[in-house]
C-alpha cells in the first residue's frame, strides 16, 4: 500500500488542507478585480438594479477614482471600513472583522458574477470583459 494513500486515510482533513494550499491558489481562487473600469462598473451596477437587488454593498466598497484616466472604481482598503481588520492588539475584534470581510467578499463576488452574466447575455459586456467576473481561476489557466 502506498504511503500517500495511508496519509490520505489517516489524515483526511490535513490532506485536504495541503491540497488546497498547493493547488487552491493557482487554480481555484480568483477574486473579482480590485479596479473596475467606470463604464463596466456602471453597466454592472445597472444590471444589479434591474435584477431588483441592492447596490448598497457595492457602493460602499467601490469608490470612483476621480483622478484615474480612464475612469475606474476602486475597491476600498478593507481596514478603512472594518477598522479592526489588521488590529493585532485586539484579536477578537480582528477575527470578527476578518469573518465579516469574507461574508462581504462572497456577497460582492456573487453580485458581480450574476451581473456580468446578465450583461454578457444582454450584449452589454463583451465576453472578455465579463470573464473577469465569471471565470474561475481553474478555467482561466486552461
Amino acid at each position: 500500500m502506498p504511503v500517500g494513500f495511508i496519509f490520505l486515510v489517516i489524515y483526511p482533513y490535513l490532506s485536504l488542507f495541503i491540497l488546497q494550499t498547493f493547488l487552491g491558489q493557482k487554480y481555484g481562487y480568483r477574486p473579482f478585480p480590485s479596479k473596475i473600469l467606470e463604464k463596466e462598473f456602471e453597466v454592472l451596477r445597472d444590471a444589479i438594479v434591474a435584477e431588483g437587488k441592492s447596490t448598497e454593498l457595492l457602493d460602499q466598497w467601490f469608490k470612483k477614482d476621480e483622478n484615474a484616466v480612464p475612469g475606474v472604481y476602486t475597491l476600498q482598503r478593507v481596514s478603512s471600513i472594518l477598522t479592526h481588520f489588521n488590529d493585532n492588539e485586539n484579536s477578537d475584534a480582528m477575527r470578527e472583522d476578518k469573518n465579516k470581510w469574507w461574508e462581504i467578499f462572497e456577497e460582492l463576488q456573487a453580485l458581480l458574477k450574476d451581473a456580468a452574466v446578465v450583461c454578457k447575455n444582454g450584449g452589454k459586456l463583451s465576453e472578455k470583459a465579463a470573464s473577469k467576473f465569471i471565470i474561475s481561476g481553474m478555467v482561466s489557466c486552461l
